[in-house]
Order: C-alpha cells, then sequence, then structure tokens
C-alpha cells in the first residue's frame, strides 16, 4: 500500500513545505540563501524557517528531499551538507533529486541517504562502490525517466546496491502510482529478476521510509498488508494484476471469487 508522509522540499534560497502528495499538495515557501539559514530548519517558531501553519518545518517531517537541479536555484555544497547535518541529528532521512552525474555527485557529497531517479549519464563504477559502501539507495524511477538509465541500474544492482520502487512524480499525467506495473515491466527489462523487483517494492521501500519494523515484510508484529494473487510472480510479474485478496493492517478491503477449497489451501487460514 503507498505511505503518505509529509515531505519537506529544499532547494537554494527556497523551502516548500508541503502537505499532502500528488496533484493535490499544497505548497508553501520560504526564502534561505546560506548555509546557516538552511540550517536552521529545525529552529524555533521564531526562526526565518518557521512552517507557515506553526512550528518548525521540519516538526512532523518523515523525509527530506533536496534537489540540485539546473531548472531550479542551486544549493551551494555547503547549504546541502547543512541540510543533511541538520536532518540527520534529528533521525530524519534525505533523499536527493538528481539526474544526470554531476546532480548525482553533488548529493553524494552530501551524504545523502537515497537518491531519486536513475542517471542517464554512465556512472563510474568508483561512484556505485561508494554508494554500495554507504549504504546509499536508488529509486529508479525508469518510468518517469523514459526509461533512461537501464545499464547503471544494472550496474549498481550487480555491486550490491539496494533498489526499491517507489516515484515523486504522481503529477505527471498517465503515471501511476503506488505499485507502478509499467515501472515493475521496466525494471524487468532492465535486468531485474522478479524476485528482486518483488523485494524492491516491498521491503527496500519500507526500509527507505525508514519503516521496516512496521511494513514491507510478512513477519509476527508487523502490519498484516497482504497481497494475495493468482498465480506464481516469480515466474511470471504479471500474477501480480491477477489479485485474489488484499488486506490492510489486518482488514480484508478487497476479495475475489475465492472456493471455499481455495481459501483453505492459503497459509493460515
Amino acid at each position: 500500500m503507498p505511505v503518505r508522509r509529509k515531505t519537506l522540499w529544499v532547494w537554494a534560497c527556497v523551502l516548500a513545505f508541503l502537505v499532502g502528495c500528488g496533484r493535490t499538495a499544497e505548497v508553501a515557501s520560504l526564502a534561505t540563501s546560506t548555509p546557516g539559514q538552511a540550517a536552521r530548519i529545525d529552529e524555533s517558531p521564531q526562526s526565518p524557517s518557521v512552517a507557515l501553519a506553526g512550528g518548525t518545518l521540519i516538526d512532523g517531517t518523515g523525509v527530506i528531499k533536496i534537489t540540485f537541479s539546473s531548472s531550479l536555484p542551486v544549493l551551494s555544497p555547503e547549504e546541502a551538507e547543512a541540510i543533511v547535518e541538520t536532518a540527520h541529528a534529528r533521525g530524519i532521512p534525505v533523499t536527493a533529486h538528481a539526474t544526470n552525474l554531476s546532480e548525482l555527485q553533488r548529493a553524494l557529497e552530501a551524504g545523502v541517504d537515497d537518491v531519486a531517479h536513475m542517471v542517464g549519464d554512465r556512472v563510474p563504477t568508483r561512484t556505485i562502490r561508494h554508494m554500495v559502501r554507504t549504504g546509499v539507495s536508488w529509486v529508479p524511477t525508469l518510468e518517469a525517466l523514459s526509461d533512461a538509465g537501464g545499464a547503471n541500474l544494472r550496474r549498481f544492482l550487480a555491486a550490491g546496491g539496494q533498489v526499491a520502487l517507489g516515484t515523486d512524480a504522481g503529477y505527471l499525467d498517465g503515471l501511476e502510482i503506488g505499485m507502478s506495473l509499467d515501472e515493475i515491466a521496466l525494471m524487468a527489462e532492465a535486468g531485474m529478476t522478479p524476485m528482486q523487483i518483488i523485494v524492491a517494492a516491498t521491503r527496500n521501500g519500507a526500509r527507505i521510509c525508514r519503516l521496516e519494523n512496521e511494513l514491507g515484510t510478512l513477519q509476527a508484529g508487523k502490519v498484516a498488508d497482504v497481497l494475495v494473487v493468482d498465480g506464481d510472480p516469480l515466474q511470471d510479474l504479471r500474477a501480480l494484476t491477477r489479485v485474489r485478496l488484499v488486506m490492510h493492517e489486518g482488514v480484508t478491503i478487497r476479495l475475489s471469487t475465492f472456493t471455499s477449497q481455495s481459501l483453505r489451501d492459503l497459509p493460515g487460514l
């Protein structure tokens, strides 16, 4: 199930406070143009970085996203590092929007936890090794980028990198959010195995969101979010479209036409 988390977007000169997600997100902005201001995202309501809704911008935030896109004023290395340091001091992960090699390298230098978008430029092997060694995850968003970066994805996986399925582009017309079957198909075309894709869509996504103790795997004590399909997705990923049962937090919210015998055949029933 998609997880809604409050996200704080940050780029040079502007702090954007997002409430909600997708096409209905509400955005308020505040100016910052120095590393000192960038570091004050967690200060008191008297700070220049206070949220318009009251409290501080960082309060209640599940993740902070920074961007180095050239279409916006670009964060300096000092500003980016100040944001990451401040967020990490509060136990909040930082993700980065990066679509080319230059943006990726600036994000890694700042110390981000994961990167959104697979880079189209060939990523040097030493950079991939650095990401794997430091535990930086990658969310490819191949669908949003018209399938760019498949070769880098294969090399990252081969090096032992952690990949998760997700997108930050739910506002784009025609783009699926949640468990995007188009993204899954593109991951398969890039060489990911069915098991790698399923793990990317479940356990790894929960890890990146810092929810691995609650979601992502079927284990005692975790939230009972269960998807039952007709067929074996390890043999045919299209089985994921043949949904028979959806359970959210232990409550069945969709039940297709099971027979009484097929229900008895389900583990635990």
